[in-house]
């Protein structure tokens, strides 16, 4: 018998399928979804390796294949749907199989499996060969480990298991796997331990004269510190806070890095009814025969996440599991608590900021089907599951969805991927639904479900198209027009609350000479340094480079420097001065790098500490604030004015969003549409809050121009430090596909000159692209792939390919 497996390497060696002969010993025990220990080359060294594929013949001489030496898993860690997925990928979206196997589990060999025992206590009698390994187990306080009782007992490591599995069959002691990877450094909490009520009482318990003892107490007087921060004000070391610790004064916790979201804070359980429209989306789901996978569309603020809870529950309840995606974790606390607290905790969470060790325990939560329900952004996909009964991808239209790193993957394909495969029902939620999801249930790939009408009974807020050119004409330079002005006004008198949303953050988008037209750029990338106020610096946003601002040009030495365009700093400025009366917050990159920053911003405004929220996108999405009855979106048109058929959509969506956000409870909402192009049809669709029109209107455009979701559009990068190499390696790229397509007679393909990438330089390295497109599924994207795979061999550049570009500048 021969395993096939996929090694867990680096480059183009690892990118493909390896054979090794199963020894007899092990063909009972081996499983695809299994890892095993493997020679690989002409190393002594074994590496780890998963087995996809078990056959009888290879294609290699059977007497140069090696033997796999040792199997690592007990049972299956990656289930059979996700190895298919690994290879659906690798082909799908121009990576490597080692790529692939990283999304479903990060490393084959840091993650450790480990048993553990537990003593169950029953009168049955034991005989004293076994008696030794139950008095470990007590010792460990009623559970151990298989390597802490083979390192206390002098026996060989295959008697040990035989006695384990007698202790287990007769149910002496309980065996559960895990797991997980060695421990990575976590955050240690010191804090008072709670012992006396005053700090008085707590310095009557040290010595006057013991002023390290006495300055740790002190400065935990007005809360927990971090041990570092601790030690560093205190200028204490570790005995001191061992002393302290043996007398009971101060206690120690520790905690997971970079763990942004707390989910240990209760959230308020409303007992919510399902009004009729969400009843019969509900009914509709469930009795639906036809399909297993739904378009909910439901307006904002329709209740669209009371209906997901009952789908989950009806899962939960047939022992199935659940998962449950939004754009980004850190944007939804108050939904993730509300679903956590909804399921009694059996959840398990995952998103990009965890640390290795939470993401193999959250990981074998899942394995394990101890979690009932997967919270988390698109990296939750992979989660191995036990019994997946059901799918929600929530806000299905964010570009958040598409991955923008190797591989890069679309998170819905890949759902529909796995319901295919498994039979899980896939519901894609949206007030805003992409085009392409959209045009899916027009042909009946998704059954469309509907919600018109919001939940509270409301009408849509009101919304106000200001044209920007007259207030120029009339002498207004603010970003806030005249109507907006009055609005506010109103709403601060009335105590109500207003949202401001602007897509550009900093003070100005860029730094100018008016003597000599110089603009300060980056000199790392291809784009204009961004003017922060509070800092008065200039700022790179992709790359990160930041300067002092200039006060006289560097070019010509005037001092006739302007700042000019508008971000959320300046619009901070300009509401400050227009309202200095008001509390404001504002909600960007800058102000939200801090672990928590976010959640403090969010929470403060639920709590209305704050009247005025500003911010970009970041602010528009999903959240629910009761008093906000006024949004102001101050340039809508800003994605209009790119060169890109996802420009009018991406408006629609963030338009529309931004004025879900008003009027959201019992009071009336009202928004005010700042733009300089009134007219423009996706702007006035947004305002009336007519999707279908807009659906109608782009879908014809799309139709008309054989753009997606008619064909498929492929986008081949290359990216080097010397331009120069840039491009010889595209026109490289370009000749090789120019002649497949010539030889193959393939006229239907439009293969599309080699172009700048829209930023040209990035981080030191100049980006060329070509661009292809050809019909969805069509056989030629395999030979493509073929020749992207020796062009990746062939050059020193960075090569690589996105399926559907999320933008195609």
């Amino acid at each position: 018998m021969i395993a096939n497996v996929l090694i867990d390497t680096l480059g183009a060696i690892g990118d493909k399928i390896y054979d090794y002969k199963i020894p007899e010993n092990l063909i009972d025990e081996i499983e695809i979804g299994k890892r095993v220990l493997v020679y690989f080359g002409r190393g002594s060294n074994l590496v780890p390796a998963l087995v996809i594929g078990i056959c009888e013949t290879s294609e290699y001489d059977n007497d140069k294949l090696k033997e796999i030496s040792e199997i690592l898993d007990d049972e299956v860690i990656v289930q059979g749907y996700l190895i298919d997925m690994i290879k659906y990928m690798r082909d799908n979206y121009f990576c490597t199989y080692v790529d692939a196997l990283r999304c479903v589990i990060p490393s084959l060999e840091q993650v450790k499996r480990k048993e553990i025992y537990t003593y169950i206590e029953n009168d049955k009698e034991i005989n004293d060969e076994y008696k030794a390994i139950i008095d470990l187990i007590i010792k460990r306080k009623g559970e151990a480990s298989f390597d802490y009782i083979k390192t206390k007992l002098k026996i060989s490591k295959e008697e040990l298991k035989e006695h384990i599995s007698y202790l287990n069959k007769r149910n002496i002691i309980k065996k559960e796997v895990i797991y997980h990877v060695k421990e990575e450094k976590m955050d240690e909490i010191i804090s008072l331990s709670g012992k006396y009520n005053t700090i008085e009482e707590y310095l009557s318990c040290v010595r006057k004269n013991a002023t390290k003892q006495v300055s740790v107490l002190k400065s935990l007087e007005k809360g927990p510190l971090l041990y570092e921060t601790l030690i560093h004000k205190a200028e204490a070391n570790r005995g001191i806070i061992t002393k302290l610790e043996d007398l009971e004064l101060i206690k120690s916790e520790f905690k997971e890095k970079n763990d942004e979201l707390d989910l240990s804070i209760p959230d308020e359980d409303k007992k919510v009814e399902l009004n009729d429209e969400q009843k019969n989306v509900l009914n509709t789901y469930l009795n639906e025969e036809d399909t297993n996978k739904f378009l909910l569309h439901g307006v904002t603020g329709s209740g669209k996440t009371e209906v997901y809870i009952k789908m989950f529950k009806e899962q939960i309840n047939k022992g199935k599991q659940c998962l449950f995606l939004v754009p980004e974790i850190a944007l939804t606390p108050q939904m993730m608590r509300n679903i956590y607290y909804k399921f009694d905790g059996d959840v398990a969470i995952m998103h990009s900021k965890l640390t290795m060790a939470r993401r193999i325990k959250e990981w074998d939560k899942v394995r394990s089907g101890k979690a009932k329900i997967v919270l988390g952004a698109r990296s939750a996909l992979f989660m191995p599951f036990k019994d997946l009964g059901l799918i929600v991808i929530d806000e299905e239209h964010e570009n958040t969805y598409k991955s923008s790193q190797t591989p890069r993957y679309e998170t819905i394909e890949l759902a529909n991927f796995i319901s295919d495969r498994i039979g899980a029902k896939l519901v894609l939620g949206s007030a805003t639904p992409s085009v392409e999801s959209y045009y899916k249930a027009f042909k009946g790939e998704y059954k469309l479900l509907e919600m018109e009408n919001r939940a509270n009974g409301k009408d849509f807020p009101e919304v106000q198209i200001v044209d920007m050119t007259d207030e120029m004409r009339s002498g207004n330079r603010s970003s806030i027009s005249r109507t907006l002005s009055k609005k506010i006004r109103e709403r601060l008198d009335r105590k109500d609350q207003i949202i401001l949303f602007m897509n550009r953050r900093g003070f100005s988008t860029y730094v100018f000479c008016r003597k000599c037209g110089y603009i300060e750029q980056c000199p790392n990338c291809d784009v204009s340094l961004t003017y922060h106020a509070n800092t008065n610096s200039l700022r790179c946003h992709y790359c990160g480079y930041e300067k002092r601002a200039p006060e006289v040009c560097p070019n010509c030495g005037s001092d006739k420097i302007k700042k000019a365009g508008t971000g959320t700093q300046k619009v901070e400025a300009a509401v400050r001065t227009l309202f200095p009366d008001a509390k404001i917050l504002r909600m960007d990159f800058d102000t939200t790098r801090k672990a928590g920053s976010m959640e403090k911003i969010l929470s403060d405004f639920r709590e209305e500490k704050a009247d005025i929220l500003i911010g970009t996108q970041m602010v528009v999405k999903g959240h629910d604030f009761a008093n906000v009855t006024l949004v102001g979106i101050l340039l809508a048109d800003t994605a209009l004015n790119f060169p890109d058929i996802n420009s009018p959509q991406r408006t629609f969506q963030l338009c529309t969003q931004a004025s879900g956000r008003a009027g959201r409870a019992s009071k009336e909402g009202e928004v005010v549409m700042q733009t300089y192009m009134p007219k423009n049809k996706t702007l006035v669709y947004s305002s009336m809050h007519d999707y279908k029109s807009f659906y109608a209107y782009d879908i014809e455009y799309r139709m008309k121009m054989n753009y997606p979701p008619f064909t498929e559009i492929l986008g081949i990068f290359v990216a080097n430090e010397d331009e120069n190499k840039s491009v010889l390696h595209i026109n490289h790229v370009y000749k090789r596909i120019e002649e497949l397509l010539k030889g193959k007679n393939r006229e239907d393909v439009k293969l599309y000159q080699p172009m700048d990438a829209f930023i040209h330089k990035l981080k030191n390295k100049y980006i060329m692209h070509i661009l292809l497109r050809y019909n969805k599924d069509d056989e030629i994207k395999k030979e493509i792939r073929n020749i992207f795979n020796d062009i990746k061999r062939e050059v020193d550049s960075n090569v690589f390919a996105e399926v559907n570009p999320v933008t195609l500048l």
